[in-house]
């Protein structure tokens, strides 16, 4: 994660939108993250209302682009990093899309930094209430 991550949150909402990653967020802002299910209506909600930061898997980064749209929320991607996580397996903690091909790249250069899943976070803000229209009175 970026050694500067508390500074750029600075103090607001965090949610991790239909992941637990990246899993050790919590500790590392040193407070409870907020789970977001895109199939749990009261998850919608609460991501509705949310004015802070998002953070998101590469590949569910469109997902929650479209539900912000959908929401009327204003998103905009503040960054990204890699890192590695398992995938339910310790021994599968490369990008999903990763190809033999990468792999072996990756071993020729003895790095495996270009196998790690990229994580995005998004900063939210929700929609602005619509201003209420006073009623003349007609005399």
């Amino acid at each position: 994660m970026p050694s500067n991550l508390r500074e750029v949150v600075d103090g607001h909402p965090v949610a991790v939108f239909n992941s637990s990653q990246p899993s050790m967020l919590s500790m590392r802002l040193k407070r409870s993250v907020i789970r977001i299910r895109s199939l749990v209506e009261a998850d919608l909600r609460r991501l509705s209302r949310l004015d802070g930061y998002v953070f998101v898997r590469d590949a569910d980064a469109p997902l929650l682009e479209e539900t912000a749209r959908r929401l009327g929320i204003h998103a905009v991607k503040a960054g990204d990093f890699r890192t590695f996580y398992s995938r339910q397996a310790w021994i599968r903690f490369a990008r999903e899309d990763a190809t033999a091909a990468d792999w072996k790249k990756a071993l020729k250069n003895r790095s495996l930094a270009s196998l790690k899943p990229t994580i995005c976070y998004y900063r939210l803000t929700p929609p602005s209430p619509k201003p209420s229209i006073p009623q003349t009175l007609n005399p």
